[in-house]
């Protein structure tokens, strides 16, 4: 337990990062758009995200429309509406269906993003 709880106090709320012509940004709750400082941001909104977990498809949206083109999020809480992955330059990881029964990935190299659903069985993932 002590290990556990060691490792949670160095983790961080989330990784901005650039690769290639690509900003990335990624947080747990998911964001309505890019802050000019991320130092100001209150952990508690990267972890829970912003507004209720229905909005997952509006804060897309808004995070699509207040950032350029070249700037990306991805997170991995909040889709009770199971969204697609996809959602214009917002990607989302979290599997809310019924059963749960996928793990959501997502690659970004040279050539793009690519995502992948993998079917978990018995709690397991099969690969």
């Amino acid at each position: 337990m002590q290990d556990a709880l060691k490792l949670c106090g160095k983790t961080v709320p989330c990784v901005y990062y650039k690769f290639h012509d690509k900003s990335v940004l990624v947080t747990h709750g998911g964001l309505s758009s890019l802050p000019e400082n991320l130092i100001f941001m209150g952990a508690e909104q990267m972890i829970n995200g912003v507004g209720e977990p229905e909005d997952v498809f509006l804060v897309a949206e808004h995070f699509n429309k207040n950032t350029n083109e070249n700037t990306y999020q991805v997170h991995g809480h909040r889709n009770p509406e199971n969204l697609p992955v996809k959602n214009g330059r917002t990607f989302n990881l979290s599997d809310e269906s019924r059963k749960g029964s996928f793990l959501r990935t997502l690659t970004l190299d040279r050539e793009g993003f690519d995502w992948q659903c993998i079917r978990k069985k018995n709690s397991f993932i099969q690969l």
